[in-house]
């Protein structure tokens, strides 16, 4: 399979010209291709990648087009600002000291770990898959997985994490009254209560810092489809959200 170009996006300074996109090394991109993925970068400026859906060719007899089949996967990836390397490749299953194959999932790097928490395993077509709620931490150094206490609440998948300030959120659909934060004395999730106009339930929306004691959170989909165009802010401060509600267009709902 010929090898494409990774799309980096490079943010330009304003005195520098438009933000814009530049073609990054092609030196051994993911592969196969896959989306779904985690993706979490270091204070180092390096980005690590782990599992996915993975997008595998199966080649068929010649009279036969080519088979494209979807298979979730438990690889690692690091991305040091020249090109991709493989740290470990799938597993061949039946391994205990890894977090096995699945996309959707949440995490962030904390204090040279890269914590990993729940996600969806689709396994065989037609049996709808598992959630899960097992959380894991990744030592960068020396590239050891260890198993975390389970995620507070149960399974979920399709949710967010975000870096605020010192604090590690994770956002689930059953966050109406408190959400998750990574306590690192106790190495786990706890719940943190929370007050004011929160979310709805959701999942597929994303959360980005804004300042060292605010996380927005942005559009998801409700379980029943519904997508949103909704936008809140947390101020961990307080534990309080506030819905954002200002004049002008914003994104559609996604």
């Amino acid at each position: 399979m010929p090898r494409r170009p990774l799309l980096a996006l490079s943010l330009l300074a304003t005195a520098c010209g438009s933000p814009g996109w530049r073609a990054a090394s092609p030196r051994a991109a993911p592969s196969p291709p896959r989306s779904g993925h985690l993706a979490c970068a270091d204070g180092d400026g390096r980005v690590w990648l782990f599992g996915g859906y993975a997008e595998v060719r199966r080649d068929g007899p010649r009279h036969l087009p080519i088979a494209l089949e979807r298979e979730p996967t438990d690889d690692l990836w690091l991305f040091d600002g020249e090109g991709w390397s493989c740290v470990a490749p799938p597993s061949a299953g039946g391994e205990d000291a890894r977090p096995g194959p699945r996309l959707c999932s949440a995490g962030a790097v904390v204090d040279g770990e890269l914590l990993l928490f729940g996600g969806w395993d689709p396994r065989p077509a037609g049996t709808g898959g598992a959630i899960l709620g097992d959380a894991w931490a990744l030592d960068l150094k020396t590239r050891v997985w260890r198993r975390l206490a389970d995620m507070p609440r149960g399974p979920t998948s399709r949710h967010v994490a975000c870096r605020v300030g010192d604090h590690l959120l994770v956002h689930t659909h059953r966050c109406a009254s408190a959400l998750l934060r990574w306590d690192r004395a106790a190495g786990r999730l706890v719940e943190q209560p929370t007050t004011g106009d929160a979310p709805s339930a959701r999942g597929l929306h994303v959360a980005a810092a804004l300042s060292a004691h605010e996380m927005l959170v942005f559009g998801g989909a409700s379980q029943a489809g519904a997508m949103s165009d909704e936008a809140f802010i947390l101020d961990t401060r307080s534990w309080a959200w506030s819905a954002v509600r200002g004049a002008g267009a914003g994104p559609s709902p996604r």
